[in-house]
């Protein structure tokens, strides 16, 4: 029968001060990887900031494109018009996931453009790291408020849940039920054009 070697007293005590060390030590570093920051609301930090617009270009119609991206953003929630004082007037519609997604299908019909929700990695791509509340420029989605939003993307095996995004700091989630009403925003399906061409 093999036994088990005997740790002294000694070689105990060396142990745990060597893992109290190991702890120490490398506890500057973890708390390093924190971000303790305050961050401000969006509204605030980009009235302030009135030249920033998260790669976006804006149109006199109230749509925001990036270059290099075929897709087009109404500027204002489904519901909203844009003005020409640069906001969003009018109530946004709050729908359940299939109503939504008839909605962007009537638009796109009466319209002869290709008009639908965005998918949840588009829905993302507008989350802003510097601020939140909601976590969108405000300079851009001059309506952008606090609140859940949907995506034109469904869970991946339960038909009865789709994706929305939590506004205040980006947080998505693929587990709403699709019979909740909620607000959301619509992108128009845009040809790119490169120079020379």
């Amino acid at each position: 029968m093999l036994s088990r070697p005997h740790l002294s007293l000694s070689t105990t005590f060396s142990a745990k001060r060597f893992a109290r060390f190991i702890l120490f030590a490398a506890l500057p570093f973890g708390l390093s990887a924190c971000d303790f920051r305050i961050l401000p609301s969006c509204a605030e930090y980009f009235s302030e900031r009135p030249e920033l617009l998260s790669g976006f270009s804006l149109t006199g119609n109230g749509l925001a494109r990036r270059p290099g991206e075929a897709i087009a953003w109404a500027r204002c929630p489904a519901g909203m018009r844009f003005t020409n004082q640069q906001t969003c007037a009018g109530t946004p519609v709050t729908l359940s996931f299939d109503q939504a997604q008839r909605y962007a299908e009537d638009m796109a019909d009466k319209s002869a453009q290709a008009i639908r929700l965005p998918s949840q990695r588009e829905v993302k791509s507008l989350t802003e790291r510097s601020c939140l509340n909601p976590a969108l420029n405000t300079k851009v989605f001059p309506a952008a408020a606090s609140e859940k939003i949907w995506s034109g993307s469904e869970h991946w095996f339960r038909s009865d849940l789709a994706c929305s995004s939590y506004t205040y700091e980006g947080q998505s989630t693929c587990n709403e039920a699709k019979t909740t009403a909620l607000p959301f925003f619509l992108i128009i399906e845009q040809e790119l054009f490169t120079s020379g061409s």
